[in-house]
């Protein structure tokens, strides 16, 4: 029962309890980095956002993410709950993409969003970054 339960969380990343092991591998350490960047987002944490993305991304591109992400600017972004989908590696485990799920409402106009983007992630130097040049809508 318990090889079966730890084989469970190290093969689909679930947020089961592990009594403070890392079971799920990379696909667990994606998951973990996504969360931390959403809440960033949520809590409007800009040096912690900055730490996902590579150093030399222009201002412009990071704008360009939120709103292709969002369909709105960072400013204007209530992010208030998210969900982790669907994790999937490529073979040479240094890709990968992610389904999330975000909820929340425009800061200004004070609108509801819900949506569904996927989110991909490159390993770059043993760590892993956002390709915010990606997004899928």
């Amino acid at each position: 029962m318990c090889v079966a339960y730890f084989g469970y969380i190290h093969f689909t990343a679930a947020d089961l309890p592990t009594f403070g092991l890392n079971l799920s591998g990379e696909k667990g350490k994606i998951k973990n980095l996504t969360k931390n960047f959403l809440e960033a987002i949520k809590f409007k944490n800009n040096e912690a956002i900055k730490s996902f993305i590579a150093s030399d991304t222009p201002a412009e591109e990071l704008n360009n993410f939120f709103k292709k992400t969002f369909d709105m600017s960072y400013e204007e972004i209530n992010l208030e709950k998210f969900s982790i989908e669907e994790i999937e590696i490529d073979s040479s485990k240094t890709r990968c993409k992610i389904k999330i799920n975000i909820t929340g409402t425009n800061q200004i106009t004070k609108e509801p969003f819900t949506k569904i983007r996927v989110l991909y992630w490159y390993l770059d130097l043993k760590a892993w970054l956002i390709d915010i040049k990606n997004i899928v809508i």
